[in-house]
C-alpha cells in the first residue's frame, strides 16, 4: 500500500517522540534589546521586538558626539539594560543583529529554528548560527518571511555545527522592511540526507545567469539562465546610473549540487570589462540571490583586456550549501563585463545515505518520499497488517532488506543511528497496512501510532485532533467497529514464506498477505505454501 504525496522532499525516522526543544526566547519577557549591539539595535513595540530596517541610524550618546551627530534631532531607544541610543531617520546602511544567543548545542550537530515573525512586505534574509566570530566559525540559512498583518510561523535548519554554545544572527542588510519578532525556539533535527564524497574534482556543466541594473526582486525569482552571444560570451550591462549596492547587477557561476563545510570545487573562466574595476564575489545556494555569505573566491580585478582567471577553493563553514559564485558588478556607469570559457569542477558523489536512529526500545517507524534505500545487516525492516481477528499487528519481514521510496515501514535494530544507503530501485511492498505522508495529518481518534508506552511497544491511538508529524508511520483503523486502546506486535512473518514464528497453528493468508479466517475456494498461502481451497 503506498501513500505518497509530493508537497515536500521529507526524510524521516520517527519513535513517536517529537524534536528535542533545546533553547526558547518569549521577546515580550524584554523591555528592550537583550543581547549585544553590532551598530544597530531593534526596538521593543508592545513587547514585539522590531527591526525597522536600514533606514535607520543608531549610536550612543559617545558615538553620536565623536560623530558630530546632534542628539536633539533623535528619538532615544533604551536596551533592556537601560543603555540609552539615539535614532536617525538619516539611513544607517547594512544591517545586522542577534535574535538568540548561548543556544546550548553538540558539535556536528543539526538544528531547526523556529520563529513567529511578521513583516511589511515580502523579504528574504541570511541567519547566521555562529559560534565564533573567525572565517568557518559560522553557518547561514536563508529565511523568508511573507507579508503578513498577522504573525507567522517560519522555520529553517543549520547542520554541521562547531561548538556547543550559539548564537543567531539576522543580516536583513540593505532591506528597508519591518520585520516584527515575537519567538523563537530551537530544536534538535536529525540530518536527513549523508552524501558521502571523493577526493577527486571532476567536471560539472555550470549554469550562468545574469542580472542588469534595474531588475527587480520579483523578476529575479523567475530569472532564466544566461545564453552567450556567437563567440560564447556572456555580458553583463550597467546602466548610467548613481547609487546603488554593487550587486544589482550580477553574474552567476552555479554548480550541479550543493556542498557543505570542507569540500572543494575548482574554477576557471577568461574575463574582461570595457573599463576597468574590482569586482566581489559571494557564496549564493543554486537560485540566483539566494545569498549565503560575503565571500567566495575573493575579488576578481577586471581590466579592458582579456585575463584568465582559475582557483581551487574549500566551503568555509559559513559558506556551506555553496553552490554558485555571484559576481558584483553595479560598480560603474554604462560599464559592461565580458567572461567566457567558463570551467566548474566539483568533488565527486560518491553515494548518499539516510540517517535512522533507533532508540532504546529496538524499535523505530521510517519513511521516505524521495529516496528508495538498502538497509544494513543489523537491522530488519517490517511491513505491519492489522488482524481484524486478535487485534493485534501481523509483522511481515521486507524482502532483501530494501525499502522503496513511499513506504512506512517498522525499523527493528539495537539502539543506535544507521546509514540506509540511498539506491537505484526497490521492489514494493505488497503486505503492508501502514500509511505515512510528507505533511502533518491531523488524527480523527482512529489513527494509531507506533510508541513505547504503558503496555509496551506497540500501536496505540492518538487522539482527534492531535497532529501525527510529517513521516510518522500509523495505522488507520476508521473502518475497525470497537477499535481497541491497544494493538500489540504479533510475530514475524517472511513475505515468502508467511509462517507466524510464534504460532504453530494453521493460519490461512491471501496472496495479499492478509489474514483469511474462512477462506472460500481460491489460491491460499497455508504453512508457509500455496494451497488451492
Amino acid at each position: 500500500m503506498k501513500k505518497l504525496f509530493t508537497l515536500v522532499a521529507l526524510l524521516t525516522c520517527f519513535m513517536g517522540a517529537k524534536a528535542e526543544k533545546v533553547y526558547e526566547i518569549d521577546y515580550s519577557t524584554y523591555t528592550g534589546f537583550p543581547f549585544y549591539v553590532m551598530g544597530f539595535v531593534p526596538e521593543w513595540e508592545d513587547g514585539i521586538m522590531t527591526d525597522y530596517g536600514s533606514s535607520y541610524l543608531y549610536k550612543t550618546e559617545a558615538e553620536a558626539e565623536e560623530g558630530g551627530l546632534d542628539t536633539s534631532t533623535a528619538t532615544p531607544v533604551y536596551t533592556n539594560n537601560n543603555t540609552l541610543y539615539y535614532r536617525w531617520e538619516t539611513g544607517g546602511g547594512w544591517h545586522q543583529y542577534f535574535i538568540a544567543d548561548d543556544i546550548p548545542t553538540g558539535v556536528g550537530g543539526s538544528y531547526k529554528v523556529k520563529a513567529l515573525v511578521r513583516a511589511s512586505a515580502n523579504v528574504s534574509f541570511n541567519v547566521n548560527m555562529g559560534w565564533g566570530w573567525g572565517s568557518g566559525e559560522s553557518t547561514g540559512a536563508t529565511v523568508s518571511v511573507p507579508q503578513s498583518d498577522d504573525f507567522v510561523e517560519v522555520e529553517w535548519e543549520y547542520s554541521g555545527i562547531g561548538a556547543t554554545r550559539c548564537n543567531l544572527v539576522a543580516q536583513p542588510g540593505g532591506s528597508t522592511v519591518t520585520i516584527e519578532w515575537k519567538s523563537l525556539a530551537v530544536y534538535t533535527a536529525d540530518p536527513k540526507l549523508v552524501t558521502t564524497y571523493g577526493e577527486d574534482l571532476v567536471d560539472v556543466e555550470p549554469t550562468m545567469y545574469i542580472r542588469n541594473y534595474g531588475m527587480t526582486a520579483e523578476e529575479l525569482k523567475t530569472l532564466a539562465p544566461a545564453t552567450p552571444d556567437a563567440d560564447g560570451v556572456y555580458t553583463t550591462t550597467d546602466e548610467e546610473t548613481a547609487g546603488g549596492d554593487p550587486w544589482e547587477t550580477q553574474f552567476w557561476i552555479a554548480g550541479e549540487y550543493p556542498l557543505p563545510a570542507g569540500q572543494k570545487f575548482y574554477v576557471e573562466f577568461d574575463y574582461m570589462a570595457d573599463a576597468a574595476g574590482t569586482v566581489g564575489t559571494q557564496a549564493h545556494r543554486a537560485t540566483p540571490g539566494d545569498y549565503i555569505t560575503w565571500h567566495c573566491i575573493g575579488n576578481v580585478d577586471f581590466t579592458d583586456e582579456w585575463n584568465h582567471f582559475e582557483k581551487e577553493a574549500t566551503i568555509e563553514g559559513d559558506m556551506s550549501g555553496w553552490q554558485s559564485i555571484a559576481f558584483n558588478m553595479h560598480l560603474k556607469t554604462n560599464n559592461s563585463y565580458h567572461i567566457k570559457n567558463v570551467v566548474l569542477k566539483e568533488v565527486e558523489v560518491l553515494g548518499e545515505a539516510i540517517v535512522c536512529t533507533v532508540g532504546k526500545s529496538e524499535w523505530t517507524s521510517y519513511f521516505s518520499n524521495e529516496k528508495d534505500v538498502a538497509l544494513v545487516d543489523e537491522v530488519t525492516a517490517y511491513g505491519a497488517v492489522y488482524n481484524s481477528e486478535t487485534h493485534q499487528v501481523d509483522l511481515i519481514e521486507v524482502e532483501a532488506g530494501q525499502v522503496p521510496y513511499g513506504e512506512a515501514v517498522l525499523i527493528n535494530g539495537a539502539a543506535g543511528g544507521y546509514n540506509f544507503e540511498v539506491i537505484g530501485s526497490a521492489a514494493g511492498i505488497d503486505d503492508n497496512d501502514l500509511e505515512a505522508y510528507d505533511i502533518d495529518q491531523n488524527s480523527n481518534g482512529k489513527y494509531y501510532a507506533l510508541a513505547n508506552g504503558s503496555k509496551g511497544i506497540g500501536f496505540y491511538p492518538v487522539k482527534e485532533g492531535e497532529v501525527i508529524p510529517a513521516g510518522k508511520a500509523f495505522l488507520d483503523l476508521s473502518n475497525v467497529i470497537n477499535a481497541p486502546a491497544f494493538v500489540p506486535l504479533a510475530g514475524t512473518t517472511s513475505i515468502n514464506e508467511k509462517t507466524i514464528v510464534k504460532n504453530n497453528a494453521e493460519v490461512v493468508y491471501n496472496l495479499a498477505g492478509q489474514r483469511v479466517a474462512q477462506p472460500a475456494k481460491g489460491l491460499y498461502i497455508v504453512n508457509g505454501k500455496k494451497v488451492i481451497k
